[in-house]
C-alpha cells in the first residue's frame, strides 16, 4: 500500500488498483506511472482531485481510451467519490516536455512520486 500523507485510504486504494490495472494489461507498453499534484506535494483539500501520468512507448487514441476506461472503472468502484485525473503521453512527447524544460515536466519533475518502475528515487512508496 502507499505510504503517502494526505491520501486517504479508498484514494491509496484506487491509485494502486489503477497501477495494478494498468501494469497487468499494458505493462510492455507502459514506461513510467507518476502521481504528481497536490496528493503527492501533501497540500490537498479534500476535494482535490487525484492526478496521475502514464508514459507510453507510443501514444494513440486507442491507448489512452483503454487506459481512461480502466481509470473511470476503478471511480466507478468507489462510486465517484474522487476524480482521477490520467494524463497520458508517449515517450516522444514526454522527452520534448523534459528537453524544454517545460514547467509541466519540472513540476512532475520535482514533485512526482514513481508509483511504475519504482526507483531507487521514489518517494514515499
Amino acid at each position: 500500500m502507499l505510504r503517502i500523507k494526505g491520501l486517504s485510504k479508498a484514494e491509496k486504494e484506487a491509485i494502486e488498483e489503477v497501477k495494478n490495472r494498468l501494469v497487468k494489461k499494458y505493462g510492455e507498453r507502459l514506461l513510467l506511472l507518476k502521481l504528481y499534484g497536490s496528493k503527492a506535494r501533501g497540500d490537498s483539500h479534500p476535494d482535490s482531485d487525484i492526478d496521475l501520468l502514464a508514459v507510453v512507448k507510443r501514444d494513440s487514441l486507442k491507448i489512452r481510451d483503454k487506459f481512461f476506461e480502466e481509470t473511470y472503472e476503478v471511480m466507478s468502484k468507489y462510486d465517484f467519490k474522487f476524480l482521477i485525473c490520467l494524463a497520458v503521453m508517449g515517450k516522444r512527447e514526454f522527452e520534448t516536455y523534459k528537453s524544454g524544460n517545460f514547467s509541466f515536466y519540472r513540476n512532475i519533475s520535482r514533485e512526482g512520486i514513481d508509483l511504475w518502475p519504482k526507483t531507487k528515487k521514489s518517494r514515499h512508496t
